[in-house]
């Protein structure tokens, strides 16, 4: 159609082309040319439009149609088709209808479109629960039904708690018939009520075998619903609580001896019994009592099992009794010998403790000389060997005791010394800061002086030769098998000095009694030669000194000897393998002044042979007759004791200068057999005065010949040779000097000045 119109345009304008060029003379263009041939610049071809089509699809509420479009814009439509229509799916209900609103339905078109319906509310039906509607009507006919207790529930609860465990123990004693405030009913039924009965009871045991008792029981809830079950028990012979009894009833409250020996644990075949003790310092698991120094709380954990699965657990205390009073002062007398003062010959400072770490019993110190060791514990040596009484006094509650340490303090090293500085360190210690008085009151009147320096001087004392005759029943010439020590004694005579004894001793009266020397303020006598057994000591002759290796390895020079419980001899608390003499009681002591003994070639401490004395009821030193020198000291009345001590003294420093024997060798007459010997020496507490006023006379005797020793007094009352007299006459100090040379010229010249404390 369109292009029809087109032809009919273009047709029109070529006629009235050639008209009007044949008319006027002017060119007629048809498509840009006229027809003369001439062509029209200016001409412009006519637009041919080019359509493209599209069909649009119809839809639910829209006609479908084709649609032409050119390049250029230009469109239009044509051939339109009919719309749809909506198609709907089947209706969903989106809200159900109730008895208080509507409901409402929808359905939904393929495009989308959504419809929707009203559903209209429901009629009201009641529906009753236990009685109620929920629009709160109540059902005049309901009945609310019995709801039981679950029946699992209370089997649960009895297997739970009551099992066999409980029956082994002790038996339940009243089995459960209801649970807890429940309408239930436990029934129980026993297969062996004559053993345990209806109500869980035992009624008795077989106490041989194992019975094996079941139990049934049937319960009935609220609601007569019902169950049966069982429980199955193993009845011992004996309860878990009787073997508790028995175990523990052998354990006393308060400990005080082993339990090792009668500690039972095995009471019944089918029970075992393990325990253990909390503190095995004191009770071991054993049943061991070690003594504490203080009551000390144990606790006993058991255990008394059946099997893995049947057992109890339990613990009770006792007091595991410590030391008594008495008891603590040993024990504080052991700790003080073997750890605090472990050898008694010393080189360097103390330490002395004033309690004993555990339990604080008290301990004071006190010393013979504290210009040697002092209270703190101060050690001062000297050119010559000291020798001093450390005490310890140990108190507990209302007890005492003391414990005596004869210190050896050894001699410095000389042999880096000027002579003249030795001989100033010797004097000095002749030269006492203070002297006290000294009353040797054992004995009748035999103290004569207030005290004594022991002015060195260097010259023997002599002795006069009254020797008992050959073959006299007191000297039968036997000789000795050698000089181990020198033995002193004192007479216990008030009535004769030494020339009346030398003249007891060389008559017939002594009877088989004989001694050495007699040393007296009134001289020396000597009796029996030097190599010659005399009879003095009271040890008898069938056996002498000799040295007994005791196994143990020497861990210091001079350790503490004792005696233990078994009657084995210690050193430092460590037992050897030497015992007692086989005559000592089970109780015996070891002589107060002690036994000899020395570090023997193989390095172990080697003790001297020992005996028992019946009379005197101690542990002595063999040797006393067979291979010492034996001195009688005189005591008689009237007589200058502290004369006689410095005689005494010196000759015993000479006898161990002539026999090569060391201060450690002079024995008091109780070394040897336990007699109270010399009892002035003893009774004073001098003995280690005695060996340190030896020790200084050996040394000078040795190491000052061809010195002299000139002593001088500034004081009244001080004599030249160191007597200080009786009555002090309100005299507060002794003032004196020395003058010591070699030959005629002098070495060295001291004064000193003494503090008399007259208490």
């Amino acid at each position: 159609m369109k292009n029809l119109k087109f032809l009919s345009i273009l047709m029109l304008v070529l006629v009235l082309s050639l008209t009007a060029c044949k008319n006027k003379h002017e060119h007629a263009y048809v498509g840009g040319k006229c027809e003369c041939g001439e062509t029209d610049s200016n001409y412009v071809p006519p637009h041919v439009h080019e359509y493209e089509s599209e069909v649009i699809n119809p839809t639910c509420t829209e006609a479908g149609y084709t649609k032409y479009t050119c390049a250029c814009g230009d469109t239009y439509n044509d051939l339109s088709v009919a719309s749809l229509g909506h198609s709907y799916g089947e209706w969903q209900v989106v809200k159900e209808p109730t008895e208080e609103e509507t409901g409402q339905k929808e359905r939904i078109c393929s495009c989308g479109e959504k419809e929707t319906e009203v559903l209209p509310k429901l009629e009201h039906v009641h529906n009753f629960v236990e009685g109620v509607c929920k629009c709160g009507e109540v059902d005049p006919d309901y009945v609310a039904p019995i709801v039981g207790t679950p029946l699992e529930e209370i089997d649960a609860w009895i297997k739970s708690s009551y099992t066999d465990d409980l029956l082994i123990d002790k038996g339940v004693d009243v089995l459960p018939t209801t649970y807890l405030d429940k309408d239930v009913t436990i029934t129980w039924v026993s297969s062996h009520p004559n053993r345990v009965d209806n109500t869980g009871k035992i009624v008795v045991r077989d106490t041989k075998k194992i019975t094996e008792v079941t139990l049934t029981y049937t319960i009935t809830n609220e609601a007569l619903e019902s169950m049966t079950g069982s429980l199955i028990f193993k009845l011992y012979p004996r309860s878990f609580d009787y073997m508790k009894s028995q175990f523990e009833g052998q354990f006393p409250e308060r400990l005080q001896e082993d339990m090792s020996d009668y500690l039972e644990t095995e009471f019944n075949k089918y029970f075992t019994i393990t325990w253990e003790s909390s503190d095995e310092s004191v009770f071991t698991n054993e049943g061991y009592y070690i003594k504490p120094l203080v009551d000390t709380p144990v606790t006993i954990t058991y255990r008394i099992e059946v099997d893995e699965n049947h057992y109890i657990e339990d613990f009770f205390e006792m007091i595991v009794l410590g030391a008594s009073d008495e008891e603590k002062l040993d024990i504080v007398s052991s700790w003080l010998q073997n750890e605090i003062i472990p050898d008694l010959n010393v080189t360097s400072d103390l330490t002395l403790p004033t309690s004993h770490p555990d339990h604080g019993t008290e301990i004071v110190w006190s010393t013979s000389n504290e210009r040697v060791v002092s209270l703190d514990g101060k050690v001062t040596q000297y050119v010559f060997d000291r020798y001093i009484d450390l005490k310890a006094f140990i108190y507990s509650g209302d007890m005492i005791k003391d414990v005596t340490f004869w210190l050896k303090v050894k001699a410095l090293d000389t042999s880096k010394m000027s002579e003249e500085q030795v001989l100033e360190n010797f004097l000095s210690a002749i030269a006492e800061e203070e002297l006290k008085r000294v009353t040797f009151d054992e004995y009748t009147n035999i103290s004569q002086t207030f005290n004594s320096l022991f002015f060195f001087d260097n010259k023997w004392e002599d002795r006069i030769e009254y020797l008992i005759p050959l073959g006299a029943a007191n000297r039968p010439g036997k000789k000795l098998a050698s000089v181990e020590f020198i033995v002193c004694h004192d007479t216990a005579n008030n009535n004769a000095g030494a020339l009346g004894h030398a003249g007891y001793v060389t008559g017939s009266a002594a009877g088989s009694t004989s001694w050495h020397y007699s040393c007296g303020s009134d001289g020396i006598y000597h009796h029996v030669p030097n190599d010659e057994v005399a009879h003095h000591a009271g040890d008898g002759t069938s056996k002498g000194y000799k040295l007994l290796d005791s196994g143990i390895k020497a861990t210091v020079e001079r350790p503490n000897l004792t005696l233990d419980s078994e009657g084995y001899f210690c050193f430092n608390g460590v037992r050897s393998n030497l015992k007692k003499p086989s005559d000592a009681p089970a109780n015996a002591n070891i002589t107060s002044s002690g036994l000899y003994y020395e570090i023997g070639p193989n390095g172990n401490y080697w003790l001297n042979d020992n005996w028992w004395s019946s009379n005197y009821k101690y542990i002595g030193n063999r040797g006393g007759n067979l291979n010492s020198i034996g001195i009688e000291s005189m005591v008689d009345a009237g007589s200058d004791y502290m004369k006689t001590y410095r005689i005494f003294a010196d000759l015993v420093a000479h006898l161990l200068i002539e026999n090569n024997l060391d201060v450690l060798r002079v024995m008091q007459h109780n070394n040897i057999s336990g007699k109270d010997c010399p009892a002035a020496i003893r009774d004073q507490g001098y003995w280690q005065h005695f060996r340190d006023l030896i020790s200084l006379e050996k040394f000078g005797m040795e190491n000052f010949e061809g010195l002299t020793f000139e002593w001088k007094s500034g004081t009244d009352i001080l004599s030249n040779d160191g007597y200080i007299a009786m009555k002090l006459n309100g005299v507060t100090e002794a003032k004196y000097s020395v003058v010591v040379k070699r030959n005629d010229n002098v070495v060295i010249a001291k004064e000193y000045i003494t503090k008399l404390i007259d208490s």
